[in-house]
């Protein structure tokens, strides 16, 4: 029987392989933990199980490996995402037509893309992340000056998005927040360094003061963001929406948005959180 030791050990080797980017790796990994864990038969063993499967699950699943990511989110208790579908994404659409998003998107080309087979499956359809990003079929979008997501469709709908290691989707991720919020910029970066664990951020904030933060990932950032526009009275706040893959998808949104996004029923998104927030009115929470 593996050791109360060992069992961590697997767990700490399967997260480090994780930061690493080598996913499938991690995935073996967390599957040998979860299999131990199995065996054993213990109350401990039994708990840490469930910590292995949601682990596994959430990791399969942003490998887009649906169907085997599934009896893991029911061994570990956590409910399997919604999958979206061509019926869910046209109505989706509409919604975000509705609250004043994709306002580039033609009819033709939204039929093209709710008739599209390859958009089945994903918690983000493709085609959205290419309306942000490089452009449809057929587009081309005007380059910036820096390397950036924020390209103008994003600014315009307060949207932005990154890969885990997100310092190679930017060259300043300082300044795509500051741009997605306008005006005066609450913060401008002096010296960003993202290669190796500490990271160091320093800032410089509105009142001319130097900051240096404390940043383990792209949430931190968002945190930072987020407590500056609640402190400041802004109606507005970044949340992170449910990619389940290897990216991060954030929105700038008001109250009444997020709720129509969301909370309503059926959510065009999965919720994922809104770093640095506690308020229950923007949480959810009760």
């Amino acid at each position: 029987m593996a050791t109360s030791d060992q069992i961590v050990a697997i767990y700490h080797a399967a997260e480090d392989l994780k930061r690493a980017g080598k996913l499938d790796e991690a995935c073996t990994k967390y599957r040998e933990g979860y299999d131990i864990c199995l065996a054993n038969q213990d109350h401990d063993s039994e708990s840490r199980s469930k910590i292995f499967a949601a682990k596994l699950a959430e990791l399969l699943y942003r490998l887009e490996r649906h169907e085997e990511s599934l009896p893991f989110f029911a061994a570990s208790g956590m409910t399997a995402p919604k999958i979206v579908n061509l019926k869910s994404f046209g109505a989706g659409i509409k919604v975000l037509r509705k609250l004043g998003y994709l306002s580039d998107l033609t009819p033709a080309k939204t039929k093209e893309i709710c008739e599209d087979p390859e958009e089945d499956g994903g918690a983000i359809p493709t085609a959205l992340i290419a309306y942000y990003d490089h452009g449809l079929e057929g587009e081309t979008q005007p380059q910036s000056s820096r390397v950036t997501p924020v390209t103008p469709r994003a600014l315009k709908d307060g949207v932005t998005m990154y890969d885990h290691r997100f310092a190679n989707d930017s060259d300043d991720v300082i300044a795509d927040f500051a741009e997605l919020i306008g005006g005066t910029p609450y913060y401008k970066a002096i010296q960003l360094e993202f290669s190796n664990s500490p990271f160091v951020v320093i800032v410089e904030n509105e009142q001319g003061q130097q900051e240096n933060w404390d940043i383990d990932d792209i949430y931190d950032i968002v945190a930072k963001f987020n407590q500056k526009l609640e402190s400041n009275k802004d109606d507005r706040r970044f949340i992170s929406v449910d990619t389940y893959a290897d990216f991060s998808f954030w929105m700038l949104v008001t109250l009444d948005v997020l709720k129509k996004l969301v909370r309503s029923k059926p959510a065009v998104f999965g919720f994922e959180s809104i770093p640095g927030i506690e308020d229950k009115k923007w949480t959810g929470k009760k």
